[in-house]
């Protein structure tokens, strides 16, 4: 047999990589997922599922937002929920203004109001915005948020110089009650999507990259590097802990004629590593993506098992359900 085989004769979504943790050692990520496309206005189980293992972007690499990520985070803490979609009105009703709402009991009640495209507009010496025009079907990644630096490079809003902030977009995407103003250094970035790294919240968690560094850690993590760093979802779509099966997801907003709602499946399932030493941990349910363009839901379970210094020794990994 050869070394790292991920015996999938019970699961055939199954895949295992090694990792290392910030302080260089050696962590074998096990990987399980299911996904389900609403078919027939039923949710069909797809037993044919990519386990990613690179970041997708919605557009170029690198230069726009992230649409999914790669799945071996090493830990995490709660289960994140992403959704990738656009907005679309009610019986596709044009609207200026329009709520898309992401909600899980005891766990995420997320709002966002959605802003009909507007633009730039110098009063004197004061830049406004015109009114709204109406629209149908409108989309709410990160390039149309309130951005423009660290907080977030895709969207737009924060540059400071007038004659540079006149020829971007104005962001359309908003927490209740906010909107573009002459202050808008207050407010919040939007969005239901993946934070980048360098988005302001995990680039805190990643630590401290200074001269410190460079001449005593590099090229491990900072020591001050915080693993919340590896949640990729904004921090209002963390759940309390792992969603632990039977809750029920609602999003509104995101189709014509009806909200989408999902189950997460009550399934649990335990790895094995075989080391030295056979290993087993269960896993939880450390991200939920949903794409309400495509009606799926995928469901990503891991495992991590750290094995630094018998890395060589694995032989198998196997899951079962419980």
């Amino acid at each position: 047999m050869q070394l790292w085989t991920v015996d999938t004769s019970n699961y055939k979504n199954v895949q295992g990589r090694f990792q290392r943790d910030s302080e260089g050692n050696e962590v074998w990520v096990l990987t399980f997922k299911r996904a389900w496309n609403y078919v027939e206005e039923q949710w069909k189980e797809d037993c044919e599922v990519s386990i990613r293992d690179a970041p997708e972007y919605i557009d170029e690499p690198g230069l726009s937002p992230v649409k999914a990520e790669h799945d071996f985070a090493i830990l995490k803490f709660n289960t994140d929920v992403i959704v990738f979609g656009k907005a679309r009105t009610k019986s596709k009703q044009p609207q200026v203004k329009h709520t898309c709402q992401l909600f899980i009991e005891n766990h995420i009640n997320k709002a966002l109001n959605v802003v009909g495209e507007r633009q730039w507009m110098k009063n004197g010496a004061v830049v406004v915005t015109s009114s709204p025009a109406p629209f149908i079907v409108k989309d709410i990644d990160y390039r149309h948020a309130i951005g423009g630096d660290e907080k977030n490079r895709y969207g737009s809003g924060l540059i400071k110089k007038t004659s540079e902030l006149l020829v971007t977009q104005v962001p359309s995407i908003f927490y209740p009650s906010q909107d573009w103003s002459s202050k808008p250094s207050t407010l919040k970035v939007a969005g239901f999507g993946i934070e980048a790294p360098h988005f302001d919240r995990r680039r805190r968690y990643a630590g401290t990259f200074d001269q410190i560094w460079q001449d005593e850690r590099k090229p491990l993590l900072p020591t001050d590097f915080d693993p919340r760093f590896y949640q990729i979802a904004p921090e209002d779509q963390q759940c309390n802990g792992f969603l632990s099966g039977g809750e029920k997801i609602r999003l509104s907003g995101f189709h014509h004629n009806d909200d989408l709602s999902f189950k997460v499946p009550v399934d649990k399932y335990v790895a094995f590593a075989e080391f030295e030493q056979s290993k087993q941990k269960n896993m939880d349910i450390y991200t939920i993506y949903i794409d309400t363009e495509l009606n799926r839901v995928e469901i990503t379970y891991s495992a991590s098992f750290h094995c630094q210094g018998i890395e060589e020794t694995l032989r198998q990994s196997t899951i079962r359900k419980v």
